[in-house]
């Protein structure tokens, strides 16, 4: 029995633009980088988290739906990429994965280039986040999958810990670093350091010899890293506001590896309090900054019962301009807090932001005053709240609301051998938003509830904002699992942050601070979607017999280039509202490297300032939608729909043997003899339908010996409602 289809190909089209908020921190390739907690290495009682696993490093990975990751690693003498595991996740999930150390912990004094990266790719997109587990080594940091990757960064930190220097309570040095992670070949990295590092580059603004900006360069190849550390000579350094220029995107990884905050005191009960942490971030590119929409409430307990480190502090970055050093330069931000008072702050590039913002207990809004790009960066101080002292988490990137989102996947890991933990969100978000429940929960791919339900507890709200008298802010406390956050049709994008808390005495005397006291924190922005505001895209599309064809261009004047093409799968509104999902559609495989993986999306080098491509509708008897997201190498984004009306055609065949209504079966046929069949199609559409005009019929069939003898009438034909051919 043999079976043939044949397609009337007919395309009934339209298209339209709309702007797109942002290229979404989900994707589907990731770079992912490790800085190694020093606690590890120095603390008398690490043997006591090793025996019980205390110390971990991992990336939780989460899906909207049915998906598969790959995460592997590079040969650290080669390079060669060696796949490790494959993961399936299912949809509103999370696979926490283990990390190899070994293949990602760098030269303890750095400035050595490496194979240390990890590399994630998933068959459709992913939110990762990087968490790490144990005493002073606790932190976690939103992963950024390549194509939001930057040319540009400022590197945020914290003091260096001299110790035994100053009065502080550690006899450790640690210090701020950052890592650079390179996802391309052939890639140029200059670096300019705040502070002298351990490879005696000169500090532009402390440190041994510090004086002067003396970047230096150095040449990355795909999966190599190179960490920069501060000497850590001087107790009133820090590493903060670095500066990374690229001629390729590049991951910047950046934190502390154990810093004393303003929460180290001395307890009148107990003795000495070490208030160290391991702070640890993906740095957003400058590209992705704004001047304006900076609001924070404070981290959860941010008051403490000690006499130091009360409330959360801010550091302010201004925008980079690589080889200069001059306060001239700097940026001027205004920062408001309630009830009524402000700070002016300057923040100069390659200089640690000064004043910072200290004791702040109540909501908060930065701004440029002179318009300018700026970057605001939370800590918390505490050392105690009321009851089981626990550290504050530190260093939390703040995310403009020009990037907020729709909607966020986020994953709270539990852990066996825990004595105390804290949970914990904050979320942003329009006022009427919250009160009429637009914005919806599900715990472990349940179904969507209210936001605070159940498990989510309401802890705190805030519900005023500095100059926003529409936002509030509210703390949830949250129990181990997978969360999904979404809002409806009529809500606005809202902001979430993540973090949390836990403790842990082999002990079991929690409390004693006898030495076996061990604490971690943790805090990561939930998402964003990262933009370039000032693209300039624009597309012209063709309709043609059987396909459309798209030529896309980026206008810009300098830096120009495609980065991605990909057919959208918004099921989660992240893009757009209502949500939008492409069917029907493929694009033409020609379109594609021969290493291409998957044919939804077009991963370009980013220095191509036009690119054509083909859209196939698959089978033109379905309607066919295909929303199309073009993202230029700043973040700029475009979404294009391309829309395919199915025409009323239906199939009858001849003779009566014929079976079904897509199936013609023929009959046993002699060797080297023809078997032919009629088939009819006819215009099932009501009569005041408009006819359908027939450009062409085609045979689609595996075996090459079938062929069409006659079409009768020939197309191009008008066929009218209830007419045949």
């Amino acid at each position: 029995m043999k079976k043939i289809v044949l397609s009337v190909l007919l395309l009934l089209s339209y298209f339209g633009i709309a702007s797109a908020q942002g290229i979404s921190s989900d994707g589907r390739d990731f770079y992912l980088g490790f800085l190694y907690p020093s606690f590890n290495s120095t603390n008398a009682y690490s043997p006591y988290g090793n025996v019980l696993g205390f110390f971990g490093v991992y990336a939780l990975i989460s899906s909207y739906t049915d998906n598969q990751v790959t995460v592997s690693y590079f040969n650290l003498n080669t390079g060669a990429e060696e796949e490790i595991q494959s993961y399936n996740i299912m949809a509103r999930r999370t696979v926490q994965v283990v990390l190899d150390i070994n293949h990602m912990k760098e030269d303890p004094d750095g400035e050595q280039i490496e194979w240390r990266a990890c590399h994630i790719t998933a068959k459709k997109p992913v939110t990762i986040t990087y968490f790490s587990t144990g005493s002073c080594s606790g932190g976690t940091y939103l992963a950024l999958p390549t194509s939001t990757l930057g040319k540009e960064y400022v590197v945020e930190s914290y003091h260096d810990n001299v110790g035994g220097i100053g009065g502080e309570l550690s006899n450790e040095d640690a210090a701020g670093y950052f890592e650079i992670i390179a996802p391309y070949d052939g890639t140029t990295v200059q670096i300019t350091a705040a502070s002298t590092t351990r490879g005696n580059h000169r500090g532009v603004n402390c440190g041994v010899g510090a004086g002067t900006p003396a970047p230096w360069t150095i040449s990355l190849n795909r999966g190599q890293t190179y960490m920069v550390k501060s000497a850590a000579n001087d107790p009133n350094c820090s590493i903060s506001g670095s500066t990374v220029v690229s001629d390729k995107p590049v991951a910047v990884i950046a934190g502390h590896e154990n810093a004393i905050t303003d929460g180290s005191d001395i307890n009148p009960d107990s003795g000495r309090i070490d208030a160290r942490n391991f702070m640890i971030e993906q740095m957003i590119p400058v590209q992705y900054w704004d001047s304006t929409g900076y609001v924070s409430i404070p981290l959860w307990n941010s008051i403490p019962d000690s006499t130091r480190g009360k409330g959360d502090e801010y550091d302010f970055f201004s925008s980079i301009i690589p080889g200069v050093n001059s306060n001239a330069l700097g940026d001027t931000i205004l920062a408001t807090v309630l009830p009524a008072s402000a700070q002016t702050i300057i923040a100069s590039p390659y200089m640690e932001p000064e004043p910072r913002m200290l004791s702040v207990r109540e909501p908060i809004e930065a701004h440029s005053l002179t318009s300018k790009k700026i970057h605001v960066v939370q800590y918390g101080q505490r050392a105690f709240s009321p009851g089981v002292p626990l550290p504050a988490p530190s260093q939390m990137s703040i995310i403009p609301m020009s990037l907020w989102r729709h909607s966020y996947l986020m994953f709270v890991p539990s852990n066996t051998f825990e004595n105390f933990a804290g949970y914990y969100i904050n979320v942003i978000c329009d006022k009427n938003d919250f009160n009429q429940n637009h914005i919806h929960l599900a715990q472990n791919a349940g179904t969507l509830g209210q936001l605070v339900s159940g498990n989510v507890m309401l802890k705190k709200k805030n519900d005023s904002i500095p100059n926003f008298p529409n936002l509030m802010g509210v703390t949830l406390a949250l129990s181990p699992g997978a969360y999904y956050l979404t809002g409806d049709s009529l809500s606005k994008p809202f902001m979430v942050y993540y973090y949390g808390f836990r403790a842990l005495d082999p002990t079991r005397d929690l409390g004693s601070n006898n030495g076996d006291d061990f604490y971690f924190s943790y805090a990561s922005p939930g998402g964003l979607n990262v933009s370039g505001n000032g693209g300039s895209l624009s597309v012209t599309v063709d309709t043609l017999c059987a396909k459309w064809h798209v030529c896309v261009h980026d206008g810009r004047k300098s830096g120009a280039g495609i980065k991605s093409i990909q057919l959208l799968v918004d099921p989660a509104g992240d893009f757009t509202k209502p949500t939008q999902v492409y069917n029907n559609v493929q694009f033409d495989p020609a379109n594609y490297d021969v290493a291409t993986p998957y044919l939804n999306e077009i991963d370009l080098p980013g220095s191509d300032t036009s690119y054509c491509f083909d859209v196939l509708v698959k089978n033109p008897l379905l309607t066919a939608y295909g929303p199309i997201y073009v993202v230029d190498n700043a973040g700029n984004a475009t979404i294009v729909t391309l829309n395919y009306t199915a025409p009323n055609l239906k199939l009858m065949f001849k003779p009566s043997y014929a079976n079904g209504v897509d199936t013609l079966i023929f009959p046993h046929t002699l060797p080297n003899k023809d078997t032919c069949a009629t088939v009819y199609y006819y215009n099932s559409g009501k009569p005041t339908d408009p006819a359908l005009q027939i450009n062409a019929v085609s045979l689609r069939a595996h075996d090459a010996s079938f062929s069409i003898t006659n079409v009768s009438p020939a197309p191009p034909v008008s066929l009218k409602p209830g007419d045949t051919m």
